[in-house]
């Protein structure tokens, strides 16, 4: 995620892999999870579900 000026988020990349070679700032998504982004008032809320598949 990706902060502006004014603190509010400004844009979300999602990727197969890291797309620098410092991959500290990234997190991974498990293996069949969904991933829910919400903008609140400049907060970011990530929600993560577990996919099944059964």
């Amino acid at each position: 995620m990706e902060t502006s000026s004014n603190g509010d988020i400004s844009s979300i990349i999602i990727a197969s892999e890291p797309l620098t070679e410092d991959s500290t700032a990234w997190s991974m998504i498990p293996f069949q999870t969904l991933c829910f982004f919400d903008h609140n008032d400049g907060k970011p809320k990530v929600e993560l579900k577990p996919f099944d598949i059964d």
